[in-house]
């Protein structure tokens, strides 16, 4: 048996729904992650210079990836942008948009699933994945709560630079007739 969500938004439009959710995160929170790391399960400043950006290459930055969402660019033309726009290398300017794009595009399928009614979340190892790492850990853990950290602090997936994992929102299961 199959699930089915009914929509229920003003406009009707999921799609819609998701790519304003998408725009308004990487308008808000953009490249919060550049020139950070995870210790501990805290996002920390990168103590390696090579990584290092100013406050005002991560608010460009971050109206940059939020454009991309406006304009619909793709991860490969906001990564071209950016690279033109910035003195990153071509491979870290990538490198910046396929994350900023994964991260906004999770925040809007979680805003999007809790607006329907979701609880749970989880991390869906991709068929890229290749190496035990933090990922394994996350998908090990099964559903979580979906305001819950994953194993090794992540909010949510991607859960490192270059993670192709996705991560999936659940529903609570819906009660059949006769079920206490």
């Amino acid at each position: 048996m199959f699930a089915t969500l009914n929509l229920n938004t003003e406009s009707n439009d999921l799609f819609s729904l998701s790519d304003t959710q998408a725009y308004d995160y990487a308008h808000e929170r953009g490249a919060e992650m550049v020139g950070k790391k995870w210790v501990d399960g805290k996002l920390v400043d990168n103590p390696d210079a090579q990584w290092a950006i100013t406050d005002t290459t991560r608010s460009e930055l971050r109206e940059l990836i939020a454009s991309a969402f406006k304009n619909q660019w793709t991860p490969k033309e906001l990564g071209r942008q950016i690279d033109e726009a910035f003195v990153f290398s071509p491979g870290r300017a990538e490198l910046i948009a396929q994350t900023e794009t994964a991260f906004a595009q999770t925040a809007a399928t979680v805003q999007t699933g809790k607006k329907f009614g979701a609880i749970t979340k989880s991390c869906l190892l991709s068929n890229e994945h290749d190496i035990d790492d933090i990922c394994n850990a996350a998908a090990d853990a099964g559903e979580v709560p979906i305001d819950k950290a994953y194993p090794g602090g992540s909010l949510h997936v991607p859960l490192h630079p270059r993670c192709m994992c996705v991560e999936l929102v659940h529903m609570p299961k819906r009660k059949k007739k006769g079920d206490q």
